[in-house]
C-alpha cells in the first residue's frame, strides 16, 4: 500500500467526511488507523519524556532547596573554587570575611590569605589536587576590614559544570590559636623560669662560659638572668679581654631565642665600603664580583641574636642605616628594590664609653638610646682578683683536659698570678696560663721585648718542659705570638694581622686551628 503524504493524507481525510462510514472504513481506514497508532505513540513517548523531565526537574529544585537550607544555615562557612577563582560561598562564609558575594567574586581565593601565607597555600592545592597532601589547612587571612584571622578549612575534589572543583568549609579558629599560642608562651615561660631558676643556683661559681665567685661578678650574672628574660636591645660595656662576648652568648643561650642563631660581628673589622654589603647582603650582578646572592648579618640572624662587638667603631654615616633596620624599619640588599625586614634582638659590646662619643659627637644621639637600654658593665679581672685561683684552674682543665689535682700550682706562682695587674684580663690570664702549662713559666711579669719563654722565671721546683718536641714548641711559641699581637691590639683582628704583618683571613685560620679564644 502507497504511504501517503502528510498533504495527501489531509485530502483524503476531507474526502473521507463526504463519504459513507462503510465505504470510508473499506478505502481509507487501514491507512488512517496505521497513523493514529503512530500519533499515539509519538504523544505517549512524548508525555513520559515530559513525565521525566518535571521529576528530574522537582528532584534538582528539592535538592537546590536542601542545599541551600543546608548551605545557608550551617555555621561554617562553605565556598567552592576552581582554577583559583571563587565560584559560590554562603553566607556563613562571607561572614567570615566581612566581604560581600561581588567583592569575592572579584578575588582569587588566594588573596584572601596574608602575604605570608599565599605561596604556602598554592603550594598546598597543588599537592592536594595530586592526592598527596591530607584534606586540611590552616593559614593565616585577611578579612575585608582589614583584620587578620586565622582560618582552617576542609578540603573536598567535586564536580562542578562538568569540570574539577574544590569545594571548603571553613572555619575562624583564630581564638583557638590565640589560646595555643598563649599556652606555648605561657609553656616557654615556665621552662625559661625553670632555667633561670637553675641558672641562679648555678651562678655562685659561673654563668654559661663565665668563672668568678666574687661579689662584682654576682652582679653580672643577675644582670645576664635579668636580661635573658627581655627582648630590649644589651650593651654590654668592658675592657678588652674581660670575656663581653661570654656575657652576650649567655644572655642569648638562657633566652626565648636559644635555638635561633647567633651571629657575632666585629663591626671594626667590617671595612666601609662592604658594610652594606655585610650587614644588608647584594643580589648577584649589583656590583663587579657580586656573582651569587649574597644574605647579610640581619638576614642571617632573623629570630635570633646578632652581637655586634666594638660597635663604637662604626662611621657616622653607617650609623644611620644600622640604626633604621634596628628601629623595624627594613632595610633593601644592594641591587634590590625589596624592603626587607628581620625580627633581630640586637646585643652590642664595647670598650669605650658611648655616652662620651655621643657628647663629642662621634656616636650619633639617636644610635645611642637605641643601643644603650640595658646596660652591662663587666668589671676588669684587676677588679675582681679574688676570682683569679678559678679561673687559673679552669683554664687548665679545659686546655689539658686533666683533673685540677693533676697540676698544682705552687703558693708562690699563684702569688704572682694574683699580684699582676692584668692590663690584658682575663684573655692575658688564659695566654699566661697557656704558657706556663706548656712551659711552667711565668713569662707575663717581664718585658714582653725581653723575656722568651726560655729565660723566663720557672716555677719553683720545675723545670721548662725541653722534652715535648719540636713540632708542639713551635705550635705554642706561634699561638703565643699570635695571642700577645691580639692583646696588643684589643682583641682586633684587622690590626693584630697588621702587627704580624700578615693577611687577615690568615690570621683567622690560624685562630681558629690554634683554638685561640676570641
Amino acid at each position: 500500500m502507497k504511504k501517503l503524504s502528510d498533504k495527501e493524507f489531509d485530502i483524503q481525510r476531507s474526502k473521507i467526511i463526504g463519504l459513507g462510514e462503510k465505504s470510508a472504513r473499506k478505502s481509507y481506514y487501514p491507512e488512517l488507523q496505521s497513523r493514529i497508532q503512530q500519533l499515539d505513540k509519538k504523544n505517549k513517548a512524548l508525555v513520559e519524556e515530559i513525565e521525566r523531565r518535571k521529576k528530574i526537574e522537582t528532584f534538582l529544585l528539592e535538592s537546590e532547596q536542601l542545599y541551600r537550607i543546608l548551605a545557608e544555615n550551617i555555621k561554617e562557612g562553605a565556598v567552592i573554587i576552581s582554577q583559583d577563582k571563587i565560584l559560590f560561598s554562603n553566607p556563613a562564609f562571607r561572614s567570615i570575611f566581612r566581604r560581600d558575594s561581588d567583592a569575592l567574586s572579584h578575588l582569587s581565593v588566594v588573596e584572601l590569605f596574608d602575604p605570608a601565607y599565599r605561596e604556602k597555600f598554592l603550594t598546598y592545592l597543588e599537592a592536594f589536587e595530586r592526592g598527596e597532601a591530607d584534606r586540611q589547612f590552616t593559614g593565616l587571612c585577611l578579612r575585608g576590614d582589614g583584620k587578620k584571622i586565622w582560618a582552617q578549612g576542609y578540603h573536598h575534589l567535586i564536580d562542578w559544570a562538568g569540570n574539577k572543583a574544590i569545594l571548603v568549609t571553613v572555619r575562624d579558629v583564630t581564638e583557638q590559636k590565640e589560646k595555643e599560642r598563649k599556652a606555648q608562651a605561657e609553656s616557654q615561660k615556665l621552662q625559661q623560669e625553670n632555667q633561670l631558676l637553675k641558672s641562679r643556683n648555678m651562678h655562685r661559681y659561673g654563668l654559661g662560659h663565665l668563672v668568678g665567685t666574687s661579689d662584682k661578678m654576682q652582679t653580672v650574672y643577675e644582670n645576664i638572668i635579668k636580661a635573658a628574660t627581655l627582648e630590649s636591645n644589651v650593651i654590654i660595656y668592658g675592657e678588652s679581654g674581660t670575656g663581653k662576648e661570654l656575657v652576650s652568648k649567655s644572655i642569648h643561650d638562657l633566652s626565648t631565642r636559644r635555638h635561633q642563631p647567633y651571629i657575632t660581628v666585629n663591626c671594626g673589622a667590617v671595612p666601609e665600603n662592604l658594610f652594606e654589603s655585610e650587614f644588608f647582603g647584594h643580589r648577584k650582578g649589583a656590583f663587579s664580583g657580586a656573582t651569587i646572592d649574597k644574605f647579610g648579618f640581619f638576614e642571617s640572624a632573623h629570630k635570633g641574636t646578632l652581637f655586634l662587638d666594638e660597635i663604637g667603631e662604626i662611621p657616622l654615616n653607617l650609623q644611620v642605616k644600622l640604626l633604621r633596620a634596628i628601629d623595624g624599619g627594613g632595610y633593601t640588599p644592594i641591587g634590590s628594590t625589596k624592603t626587607k625586614h628581620s625580627d633581630v634582638r640586637i646585643i652590642a659590646a664595647t670598650n669605650q664609653n658611648l655616652k662620651s662619643l655621643a657628647e663629642k659627637g662621634l656616636v650619633r644621639q639617636d644610635f645611642f638610646f637605641r643601643i644603650h637600654i640595658i646596660p652591662i658593665y663587666l668589671p676588669p679581672l684587676r677588679e675582681r682578683k679574688e676570682d683569679i685561683p678559678l679561673l687559673i684552674y679552669h683554664f687548665i682543665r679545659k686546655m689539658s683536659g686533666s683533673p685540677e689535682e693533676s697540676i698544682v700550682i705552687p703558693d708562690a706562682i699563684m702569688k704572682e698570678f694574683q699580684s699582676h695587674d692584668w692590663p690584658g684580663n682575663v684573655r692575658e690570664l688564659q695566654n699566661a696560663v697557656s704558657r706556663y702549662v706548656a712551659f711552667r713559666t711565668t713569662e707575663f711579669l717581664q718585658d714582653p721585648g725581653n723575656g722568651t719563654p726560655g729565660n723566663a722565671k720557672a716555677a719553683e721546683g720545675e723545670a721548662p718542659i725541653g722534652e715535648t718536641g719540636l713540632n708542639a714548641l713551635m705550635i705554642s711559641y706561634e699561638k703565643r705570638i699570635i695571642e700577645e699581637a691580639l692583646d696588643q691590639s684589643g682583641g682586633n683582628i684587622t690590626r693584630a694581622a697588621e702587627v704580624l704583618k700578615i693577611g687577615r683571613r690568615s690570621l683567622q685560620r690560624k685562630i681558629t686551628r690554634l683554638n685561640i679564644p676570641r
